[in-house]
């Protein structure tokens, strides 16, 4: 026999609101990364800047970069995230079909925290070695050599595989949701 509440929560997963508000967050999220992207591809900001004769690292360049790789780890653990509470029980993808908005901003608050731990690990090498990305630090001119870094397309994908699987840490943490959640519930309504 089918549960018909599994079956409405389905229905309501799959409404074209909810997977329209989905793809604006991703879209979103990943703007940095498409912004990069153009920037790279047409040459509208130029990589490197002379001053007084000096050769150095373009700001803006350099910030379109680190943007682009925040950007695409952050989606990726978006999304990581995402697939981790849709492949859960019932009961621990509960926020998903009871409020798709808070649902959503809970995994945007769980990415940018897992990404920014990560992506501490992996910039200061404590996560290290042949399958894990590496931001080659070193590679511009000037006072900001130190933070430019060099990577390239396999660099990437490196990135969005490994920040999709760091999404599925969010199983680590449901209690921790669910208390929020809870604590959010009890809170009193303004005007009762």
């Amino acid at each position: 026999m089918v549960d018909l509440v599994d079956a409405r929560r389905s229905a309501d997963l799959l409404r074209p609101g909810a997977i329209a508000l989905f793809f604006l967050f991703v879209a979103v999220l990943s703007a940095p990364l498409l912004a990069h992207a153009v920037i790279f591809v047409f040459g509208l900001v130029p990589r490197v800047v002379e001053t007084d004769g000096f050769r150095e690292t373009n700001p803006a360049y350099l910030l379109s970069k680190w943007a682009a790789v925040g950007s695409l780890a952050l989606v990726s653990c978006f999304c990581g995230a995402t697939a981790s509470a849709l492949f859960k029980e019932r009961s621990d993808a509960d926020l998903l079909y009871e409020n798709p908005l808070r649902y959503l901003v809970y995994m945007t608050c769980f990415s940018f925290l897992t990404t920014f731990v990560f992506m501490a690990l992996i910039v200061s090498n404590m996560l290290s070695g042949d399958l894990l990305p590496s931001l080659d630090a070193g590679h511009g001119d000037g006072p900001l050599a130190a933070i430019d870094f060099r990577m390239g397309l396999p660099g990437f994908g490196k990135i969005a595989i490994w920040f999709f699987v760091f999404g599925f840490f969010e199983r680590i943490v449901p209690d921790t949701k669910r208390i929020v959640v809870e604590n959010l519930d009890r809170r009193p309504k303004t005007g009762e």
